[in-house]
């Protein structure tokens, strides 16, 4: 109900404003502009002429959650221009990247875990890594601190996460999120448990969730069309599932997204 309000709000919005201040694009799960099947929607884009010179984009998910703002020269390039801005599911600020006018990453950039421990802080120049960069535990401790000169790294250091310094493997300290057993496995819980849906939906169901540092799953947000009570089992079972382990990101458990569709045939 939440969403489809949501998108006749939009529809409102787009005849309100001139289509000249304010253009709106529907975006599928293919990436692709599109509505041509509501319940295909992955997210919104809004385009707002600030001013001759200046666009802000604004991008929603179909629940209307608002993840991220940036600011562009023109309507028809993406080339960002000052913060770029992004939100976490608790509509909290996740990072913060500053742009030069040649839409290139430039100044201080900061990134934080839901629990609002920073995730790392570091610096940019036309594009490049450049000085210190820190990066943090989940728990708040650093893990790892970088000086990279041009992109390139000169010197790094890791941390367990009591802060004691520890020496790493580089080719072991970063790796996604993974399922014991294998992606097979976790795909074939899910045939399983969709036979059992007695209910014939309509058009497909997509599961966007997180995996947080302990491997449990949180956050299950459901796309397509389906009833609420159907949701409510699928959110049910997605956080019931066991056997993930979580990313890996320079010796540190974090976060992660994962986003599958639901095959009901």
């Amino acid at each position: 109900m939440k969403r489809t309000f949501f998108i006749i709000l939009v529809f409102f919005s787009l005849c309100t404003f001139s289509q000249k201040d304010t253009i709106i694009n529907f975006y599928n799960f293919n990436n692709q502009k599109s509505l041509s099947k509501p319940n295909d929607l992955k997210f919104i884009e809004v385009l707002i002429k600030k001013n001759d010179t200046l666009w802000r984009f604004e991008r929603y998910k179909a629940n209307g959650h608002l993840f991220c703002f940036w600011h562009s020269k023109t309507k028809d390039s993406q080339q960002k221009i000052g913060q770029f801005i992004t939100f976490d599911k608790n509509d909290s600020i996740s990072s913060i990247t500053y742009y030069n006018q040649k839409g290139l990453r430039n100044g201080r950039t900061k990134a934080w875990f839901p629990n609002r421990n920073v995730n790392y802080e570091g610096s940019y120049k036309n594009g490049k890594r450049n000085g210190v960069w820190k990066f943090f535990h989940f728990n708040g401790k650093i893990a790892a601190r970088g000086f990279f000169k041009n992109d390139t790294l000169i010197k790094q250091f890791y941390f367990d996460e009591f802060g004691k310094s520890i020496k790493v493997n580089e080719d072991c300290c970063t790796r996604e999120q993974r399922f014991k057993g294998g992606i097979n496995k976790f795909r074939n819980k899910l045939k399983k448990f969709t036979k059992t849906i007695n209910y014939q939906l309509i058009g497909d169901l997509y599961v966007d969730f997180s995996i947080d540092i302990n491997g449990n799953i949180d956050d299950v947000e459901i796309y397509g069309y389906a009833p609420n009570n159907v949701k409510h089992e699928l959110i049910t079972f997605f956080k019931n599932i066991k056997g993930w382990e979580p990313a890996i990101h320079l010796k540190r458990k974090v976060p992660s997204n994962y986003f599958i569709k639901l095959n009901f045939k």
